[in-house]
């Protein structure tokens, strides 16, 4: 008897195990259904990528809208750093981009124009070659002048010392076209890295310096604006300088027949922004 139960219990225990193995099967094969149901929907352009569009291109309007904002409510002290911002790249830009050029044509009277194996073109090549010392001294004055600035800016501040940079570099640059020389061509161009060190370095520390103040003297006009945004504000001006440079200097260049033309507007320019800088406002130190 004994042994006919666990016989019979050993049967049960089977037949259980195998519905409830049967009842795996179906299950499993349920979820295999719903899943491959359920990915087919989402593989299809459903209305969550309608929405995901409609949030992408409202969220594009705002940003437009946001900038545009931004700078049409800019306050007076920064458009007034935008404005010296401006000047100060529209001058190093003409030195930059025409300086070599400058070089191969006023002062050695080439032509890049000519003939590969005449003289004028062997000229003009020439003096590209030697404009490239005065690009060697430019990069290393402005390397100098960077580790300078600072103490520069803490002895004499901010407005001092942007307005003073940009009266040496259009002094130079001025200089350097009137006298139409090598050696003053190479000497005098070196001081356009002061120019880079202080487009570079002095406009972003005002902007910080505007925000640090204005916003824990709970200002309005700048409790609402974002660094970021401020700061593309400033790289704006880059690229507006670099557009005129592109069309106007180039028809200038045209019209008058004179590579002189882009040194003598980065020294204009660079009187300009120094006369502009010296309206910026300061603020006081912490």
């Amino acid at each position: 008897m004994p042994e006919r139960l666990n016989y019979r219990n050993f049967h049960t225990n089977q037949g259980s195990r195998s519905s409830l193995a049967s009842n795996l099967d179906d299950s499993y094969s349920d979820i295999e259904s719903e899943s491959s149901t359920l990915a087919s929907q989402c593989s299809r352009p459903t209305s969550i990528v309608s929405l995901q569009r409609f949030i992408g291109h409202h969220s594009y309007h705002f940003k437009i809208k946001e900038i545009y904002g931004s700078i049409v409510g800019m306050p007076r002290e920064l458009y007034k750093l935008s404005l010296t911002c401006f000047l100060g790249w529209l001058s190093f830009l003409n030195f930059l981009i025409y300086y070599t050029n400058y070089v191969g044509q006023e002062i050695y009277q080439g032509d890049p124009t000519a003939p590969v194996n005449s003289t004028s073109h062997g000229l003009y090549l020439q003096g590209v070659m030697t404009a490239s010392w005065g690009l060697i001294g430019y990069m290393l004055v402005s390397v100098i002048y960077s580790f300078m600035i600072e103490n520069i800016i803490h002895q004499f501040g901010s407005t001092l010392t942007f307005c003073g940079s940009f009266i040496i570099v259009g002094l130079t640059t001025g200089a350097m076209t009137a006298l139409n020389s090598t050696s003053p061509a190479i000497a005098l161009a070196a001081f356009q890295g002061i120019s880079f060190a202080v487009n570079y370095s002095l406009s972003y520390a005002l902007l910080a310096d505007y925000h640090r103040y204005f916003k824990e003297a709970d200002d309005l006009r700048w409790s609402h604006r974002e660094f970021g945004m401020d700061v593309s504000i400033l790289l704006i001006c880059i690229y507006l300088a670099q557009i005129l440079v592109a069309f106007v200097t180039g028809a200038i260049i045209y019209a008058t027949r004179a590579s002189s033309t882009p040194m003598i507007i980065s020294c204009i320019s660079a009187l300009c922004c120094a006369t502009a800088s010296a309206f910026l406002d300061q603020v006081p130190d912490r």
